[in-house]
């Protein structure tokens, strides 16, 4: 029980807590006290908090008979949730007796009166005895904030990655050829028996990643000649890449250790070669990746040259025939026709494909079907030539799926002909 005047603290540990204020009626007769009514909240200029908003439970309590007591005449006034900078006026005389806590979630009430000022934190203050009449202003402040304890970041996860020559893009990692290059199919001891190539001096590869190093794998051979080896436009190395014999999965290159984080190799092929050579071909069979990154999709394009039956090969009816040298984006060729019905299907297991080919003033329209369920109907003709996307499946479930395309005997009435053309197929494929 706190007696008048004495300073009366919480426990530091209360995890849940009511403040009570304990007030005190002083006579001015011989007369019985009377209830201290109900506080009624009036307008008046308040500070402007400095806190963060809170709310608190407050309880005033009288005397009863010559003492403190938890009731005034057995029922206790209280005020609960009591927001920043309420105010409140109190009954004549009555009086505050002392209080001051801080508790254990870093929180402490700040109350004055009228005309006085803000109290510390933690000190006990008193309202005059001979106040006729005063305002009590609520506010919570906080007065600590626990420090929190930072949690370690990680260190990155490395990752060994390696991608075919075919895989163009896969999280922050693209590949990107220049124009001539081919793409070759039934290579026993390449990666995937697969390969891509060129012979064209000044043509390039390039390599975007993030990660701490890159290595490059091709085959050498007699007709093999010399490439310049770039790091971030920098010069790092020329690479011989002959050989007397054909030999595959050549390391061909390796960069030092880099710093984490993203950059580009680029491969250019040179007019230098080896004495012995024949040739100036250089090769990509697959790029090899130390990664702080693992994705979670990547992207592999075929040509129109990888023609068969299995999957992710094209298959071609009988009608279409190759197009013209310098025809396509992709590997400098397209495979074309223009006889209705013709089809082409691509099986693969993926979560989606993509075919690009030409739009021009002879182009028809094609059906295509994924799963042999209609899709869309394919309107090519454009009054100028451009090689394009003309089709994306967008997400697939992940699983087997077959895209099928079927040149149609109709076409926009603008076009001169009925060609369809296929420059390239994109496959998205769960890594």
């Amino acid at each position: 029980m706190l007696q008048p005047g004495a300073n009366w603290y919480i426990p530091i540990n209360t995890s849940s807590w009511n403040i009570t204020i304990y007030t005190k009626f002083v006579p001015t007769s011989t007369a019985p006290p009377t209830q201290i009514p109900t506080a009624t909240p009036v307008p008046t200029a308040t500070p402007t908090p400095t806190s963060m908003p809170h709310t608190s439970t407050l309880s005033f309590y009288g005397n009863a008979g010559g003492g403190i007591t938890n009731y005034v005449y057995g029922n206790p006034y209280k005020l609960y949730n009591v927001p920043n900078g309420t105010s409140y006026t109190l009954p004549t005389k009555a009086q505050l007796i002392s209080w001051g806590f801080v508790f254990q979630d870093g929180w402490d009430i700040d109350y004055y009166y009228t005309g006085s000022g803000p109290r510390q934190p933690g000190q006990a203050w008193y309202i005059p005895i001979n106040t006729s009449g005063w305002t009590i202003v609520i506010y919570t402040k906080q007065i600590s904030t626990p420090t929190p304890t930072p949690t370690p970041t990680p260190p990155p996860q490395i990752c060994e990655l390696e991608f075919n020559d075919n895989v163009i893009k896969a999280g922050s990692y693209n590949l990107k050829y220049s124009r001539n290059w081919n793409y070759v199919q039934d290579i026993p001891n390449a990666y995937k028996n697969d390969i891509a190539n060129t012979n064209v001096i000044g043509e390039s590869f390039a390599v975007t990643f993030v990660g701490t190093q890159i290595t490059w794998f091709g085959a050498t051979n007699s007709s093999c000649g010399a490439a310049k080896v770039y790091i971030d436009d920098v010069l790092i190395d020329i690479v011989d890449c002959y050989s007397p014999t054909r030999v595959d999965m050549v390391e061909l290159f390796k960069s030092d250790v880099l710093a984490s984080g993203s950059h580009t190799l680029k491969v250019v092929l040179t007019h230098l070669r080896n004495p012995s050579s024949t040739g100036h071909y250089i090769t990509v069979d697959k790029i090899d990746v130390v990664s702080i990154e693992t994705p979670a999709f990547y992207t592999i394009a075929l040509n129109d040259s990888i023609k068969g039956v299995a999957n992710e090969q094209l298959k071609f009816s009988a009608e279409w025939r190759p197009g013209a040298i310098g025809g396509g984006v992709y590997g400098n060729d397209c495979t074309i026709t223009n006889t209705p019905g013709s089809t082409l299907e691509v099986s693969f297991v993926g979560t989606g494909i993509k075919w690009y080919g030409a739009k021009g003033a002879n182009i028809g329209i094609a059906d295509v079907y994924i799963d042999d369920a209609f899709v869309e109907r394919i309107d090519a003709y454009a009054s100028n030539r451009i090689e394009t996307l003309l089709f994306d499946s967008n997400t697939l479930p992940d699983g087997p799926h077959t895209l099928r395309i079927e040149l149609l005997s109709i076409k926009n009435a603008a076009s001169s002909d009925y060609y369809i053309t296929v420059d390239k197929i994109e496959i998205t494929k769960v890594y």
